[in-house]
């Protein structure tokens, strides 16, 4: 994604009802303060209202997540600038490249089977 796009999904996160959301069977999603959020009328009405009212908490800690693995390849990438091969990095600096990538295609994953989702 790029720079715009995150952020564009960012601004939809702050225009959003605050949450976090809950589901119930009928497929009515609230609020915190019990306020109706939206309904879902579908098939699986359940399981895609659950989605929708995880969605209001998942999409920012996904966001937050991308945020903290993208500092972290930022540093990384400042200590192979300065000449350091990631052997000579401790364990757990060399353990952290592997989980960006994973996070980063996690995230790419979500946010695929989110835009998926968008009918």
């Amino acid at each position: 994604m790029t720079n715009d796009e995150l952020e564009a999904v960012r601004a939809r996160v702050l225009a959003a009802t605050a949450g976090p959301w809950e589901a119930d069977i009928t497929g009515e999603i609230y609020a915190p303060d019990q306020s109706s959020v939206c309904m879902a009328l579908m098939s699986d009405v359940g399981l895609n209202a659950a989605f929708i009212a995880h969605a209001r908490t998942d999409i920012p800690a996904l966001l937050d997540a991308l945020t903290r693995a993208e500092a972290h390849a930022e540093r990384l990438a400042s200590v192979i600038v300065r000449g350091l091969a990631m052997e000579q990095l401790p364990p757990y600096a060399r353990d952290m490249e592997g989980r960006r990538t994973t996070l980063r295609k996690e995230a790419r994953q979500a946010l695929s089977a989110y835009r998926g989702s968008e009918v």
